[in-house]
């Protein structure tokens, strides 16, 4: 990794740079997964979940340091590895950030008929979840046709503040006890089932993935020292990790094996459970452009790759919306240029995507099982395949050209194993959530 370089972030900024893309609609699920694991397995789930997370991240930062300073993306890093991997980033970024908007609207369309039933409205059409669904693509359509979404940049702040209180919510409600009535059985150490246990899993890995984000923030970080990132690593996946067993064990203690999907659907009416709706609500309204517009992009350069072929050492793409170039001079590395997305592609692309969300949003019902998929394709590559085969590639350079220390050694292995953990949870946690539907 370097030593450091100033560009004017800080670890702690860094940090809440991750916090902030990790926390999100996966926080709701957190107590369906303690309902499949059990609550001892469910906590060490978590945590493993947590730790490879984390040891994905770390070797982004340790890929990094092979491209030049502030430089950093997956298409550059595959372009000093295989090429033809930068594609693979494209298609799960698109998946991935596709199948949370889906979310999204799954989560408006959950939440605001009980909006509406506990301030008054009677009218059975205004309580219809399908009604929500379409209004609120008529909300989001507008903003995703956006191609800056700069007056959208505070929404960051909007979700840590909803998340916050959904906190308060969850364990407010567990030390009152007055979900006990409603509570259903509670498994210590026994889990539900294989099934649901696998079934489970992917939706954990979804909760941490914040892998898109991460070159990103190193490009910004004042330094880039190990101490540095796993500073910010162990801070971000530690304090997710915390707040996901938080929210999982208090959801789970109060309703027991009787939980959904989603636990904030799970409260009676009251003035604060409303609040946190609405809350939840707002937060997804003004994420969802902020979904759209990667999809978007890493979709046209799906198309650009299926229309020109995969040009190995002439360019490799950069998730952007805005034509430019980069040519490394000092390494005389091949050019980074930008794939443009033409007006009339933007708005087909655009167009496409909120049909299909609303589509998928209208038949899928269930919030667990859209984040299963999710994370099952898009996280597990993104956040463990993609890491380990491009840490593991670079590591053999080295060994090649001069030899590797011990820990770069065990590094190298541990970084091929990552890859292969992720292979297996992708293929058997989707084979099974298939079976499961």
């Amino acid at each position: 990794m370097a030593s450091a370089h100033t560009r004017g972030a800080t670890t702690v900024s860094g940090t809440i740079n991750l916090l902030n893309t990790i926390i999100g609609a996966g926080i709701l699920a957190m107590p369906y997964a303690y309902k499949a694991n059990g609550m001892v397995l469910g906590t060490g789930v978590i945590a493993l979940a947590g730790l490879t997370a984390g040891f994905g991240l770390y070797l982004q930062a340790l890929c990094a340091s092979y491209v030049p300073k502030g430089h950093a993306s997956f298409f550059a890093v595959a372009k000093h590895t295989y090429p033809s991997l930068a594609v693979l980033f494209d298609v799960a970024i698109a998946v991935k950030c596709f199948g949370v908007g889906v979310s999204y609207i799954i989560i408006i369309g959950d939440l605001m008929p009980q909006i509406a039933e506990s301030v008054g409205v009677t009218h059975e059409y205004l309580l219809q979840r399908e009604f929500w669904v379409t209004v609120s693509m008529a909300v989001v359509g507008p903003l995703s046709y956006l191609r800056k979404l700069d007056s959208l940049k505070y929404t960051s702040l909007v979700a840590l503040v909803s998340v916050g209180y959904l906190v308060l919510i969850v364990v407010g409600h567990f030390l009152l006890g007055d979900t006990l009535p409603d509570r259903g059985e509670v498994r210590v150490l026994e889990p539900q089932g294989v099934s649901s246990m696998l079934s489970a899993l992917p939706v954990i890995i979804f909760a941490f993935t914040c892998h898109q984000n991460m070159f990103s923030v190193l490009n910004e970080l004042e330094s880039t020292s190990e101490k540095s990132v796993l500073e910010m690593v162990l801070g971000s996946i530690g304090t997710s990790g915390a707040f996901y067993i938080v929210v999982g064990l208090a959801g789970y203690l109060s309703y027991g094996d009787n939980v959904g999907g989603n636990i904030i659907q799970m409260y009676p009416f009251s003035v604060f459970t409303t609040i946190g709706r609405l809350a939840i609500v707002i937060m997804v309204i003004f994420s969802y452009p902020l979904q759209c517009h990667p999809s978007r992009v890493s979709a046209n350069h799906v198309i650009h790759s299926i229309k020109r072929g995969i040009q190995k050492h002439r360019f490799t793409v950069v998730a952007s919306e805005d034509d430019s170039v980069y040519s490394d001079e000092e390494n005389q590395t091949p050019a980074i240029v930008a794939i443009p997305l033409e007006t009339p592609t933007f708005f087909v692309l655009t167009t496409v995507i909120l049909v299909l969300s609303y589509l998928l949003a209208m038949a899928v019902t269930s919030l667990e099982k859209m984040l299963a998929f999710v994370g099952a394709t898009g996280s597990t590559s993104i956040s463990f395949i993609l890491p380990g085969v491009f840490a593991y590639a670079l590591l053999s350079k080295t060994k090649q050209e001069g030899g590797l220390s011990a820990k770069e050694t065990f590094i190298r292995y541990a970084a091929i194993c990552l890859a292969v953990w992720g292979i297996t949870v992708a293929v058997v946690c989707f084979l099974i959530n298939i079976w499961l539907l």
